[in-house]
């Protein structure tokens, strides 16, 4: 896999909002609208890349080497800016901006209907030429999480060009603590399946907590048998604020 491909892969989180309940913490955002403007997730993110993986991160920090590979440390912030028209989709939805290191990189677009969260693509953010953003959007939405799942349900979204990815159910409402609280979370494993060898590209553990969303993740990118580069997030707050940009 390149480099472009694999940074491109690894940058892009999925924003998960639902299930459970309140922690006490570092959570002052309004319970009930996940994604109203001004919601504002804030993250701390390691990456570690194995030593013989060539791969360079389009953030600005620097590395930490260790026996497992060099580490990367680095702040992100995910902020709702509200629902308006999406040009590519001829509909309405909710644009999340993703902020690295403070600086504005992706765009996400995101609904949440009837007890289900819909992920309809990336943006790639070009801060010198804003409006030239990057990216794609799907009428085919990927469905993050309906609340109706139970233990153990699966779903599937499928694309002839593009990697299945696979949901699961681990487990709901168990306790989970993280920098901003201790919360009851639905626990969900993503796994996207190369199409022609069935093998598993990338494979998540995703912690969501309900009316707040995501407040841990652990991935693994899949570079060659054995190998893998590996990301974690840990929530550290979650307010509503005033927009940073649009």
């Amino acid at each position: 896999m390149n480099t472009y491909k694999l940074k491109k892969q690894l940058l892009r989180p999925l924003l998960a909002l639902f299930c459970i309940t309140f922690a006490d913490a570092q959570v002052t955002a309004a319970k009930g609208e996940l994604l109203k403007k001004g919601n504002t997730w804030r993250f701390d993110v390691s990456l570690t890349i194995p030593a013989d993986v060539n791969f360079t991160p389009e953030y600005n920090t620097e590395g930490t080497i260790t026996n497992k590979g060099t580490v990367y440390r680095f702040k992100e912030m995910q902020q709702s800016i509200g629902k308006s028209t999406i040009k590519d989709l001829e509909a309405e939805a909710c644009k999340v901006n993703i902020f690295i290191d403070n600086e504005l990189k992706k765009q996400q677009i995101l609904n949440f209907i009837d007890g289900s969260l819909l992920y309809y693509g990336t943006y790639i953010i070009n801060k010198n030429q804003p409006e030239k953003k990057s990216g794609h959007v799907t009428r085919a939405p990927i469905v993050l999480y309906t609340d109706k799942a139970k233990i153990a349900e699966k779903w599937t979204w499928k694309h002839s060009k593009i990697p299945a990815f696979q949901f699961r159910v681990i487990s709901k409402d168990k306790e989970v603590t993280v920098k901003a609280g201790t919360f009851k979370a639905d626990k969900i494993r993503m796994e996207q399946i190369d199409n022609t060898t069935k093998n598993v590209l990338i494979a998540k553990e995703i912690w969501y907590v309900k009316d707040i969303g995501i407040v841990k993740e652990t991935e693994k990118q899949y570079i060659t048998e054995g190998k893998a580069v590996i990301k974690s997030l840990e929530l550290t707050s979650f307010t509503n604020e005033a927009i940073i940009s649009k």
